[in-house]
C-alpha cells in the first residue's frame, strides 16, 4: 500500500497522469535495493534523491 501510494504521489508531482504498472515494479524494486544499501537513510531520502533534478 505504501508504496503504490508514494508512486501516486510522486507521480503527480511530476504532472504524470498515467499508469505504468511495469515501471511501477521497477521503481519498486529500484527503492527496495536502495533501502538495502542504505539502511540508515529515510525511505523518502531515497525517493527524493531518485527524482532529483528529473
Amino acid at each position: 500500500m505504501f508504496s503504490a501510494w508514494m508512486s501516486g504521489w510522486f507521480n503527480q508531482k511530476k504532472g504524470y497522469v498515467f499508469v505504468d504498472l511495469n515501471a511501477y515494479a521497477r521503481n519498486v524494486a529500484s527503492v527496495k535495493a536502495w533501502c538495502a544499501i542504505n539502511p540508515t537513510q529515510t525511505v523518502m531520502a531515497g525517493l527524493e534523491r531518485s527524482t532529483a533534478g528529473q
